[in-house]
C-alpha cells in the first residue's frame, strides 16, 4: 500500500519499481529460500520456486498476496517483486538476470507467476545449486 500510494503522488514508472526492487534485493542477503522468507515476512506478499532449467537458464516462479497486485488491472503488476526477483537471482547465480511476469492475480490470473532468464542467453549449469548457496 505504501509503495502504492508513493506511486499515486510522485508518477514512479514501472521501470522505477523495478529499480527500487532491484535495489531492495541488493539489501537482502542469503540463499533464495532466505530472501523469499525475508520478502514474506516483511508483508510484501509469498513467492515460491516452481521450476529451474539448466539448459535455458530459465527459473519460473510463483507468488500470492503480493502487495501490488491487490488492485484490478489489465496489466500485469508485480513490477517491484520483478525487480526484487531478477536482483537476488543475478546475486546468486553471478550474471545478469531479466524477470517478466507472465500471469498476475491483478488482471485476473490465477496466480502471479515470473520467468526469470539471464540476460545473455546461455546455460546455468548447477542452477538449483547455486540458489540454494549463500
Amino acid at each position: 500500500q505504501v509503495l502504492r500510494e508513493l506511486q499515486q503522488q510522485t508518477a514512479i514508472s514501472d521501470l522505477g519499481r523495478i529499480r527500487i526492487g532491484r535495489r531492495y534485493a541488493e539489501n537482502v542477503q542469503g540463499n533464495l529460500e532466505n530472501c523469499l522468507e525475508i520478502f514474506h515476512m516483511q508483508g510484501l506478499g509469498s513467492l515460491r520456486l516452481v521450476s529451474t532449467c539448466d539448459a535455458s537458464g530459465t527459473i519460473i516462479m510463483e507468488g500470492s498476496d503480493l502487495f501490488e497486485s491487490l488492485e484490478k488491472s489489465p496489466c500485469p503488476q508485480d513490477h517491484f517483486t520483478r525487480g526484487f526477483l531478477a536482483g537476488v537471482i543475478s546475486r546468486l547465480v553471478g550474471q545478469g538476470m531479466n524477470c517478466e511476469e507472465v500471469s498476475c492475480r491483478a488482471r485476473g490470473d490465477d496466480s502471479c507467476r515470473f520467468v526469470v532468464s539471464p540476460v545473455e542467453k546461455q546455460p546455468i549449469l548447477n542452477l538449483r545449486e547455486k540458489l540454494s548457496h549463500e
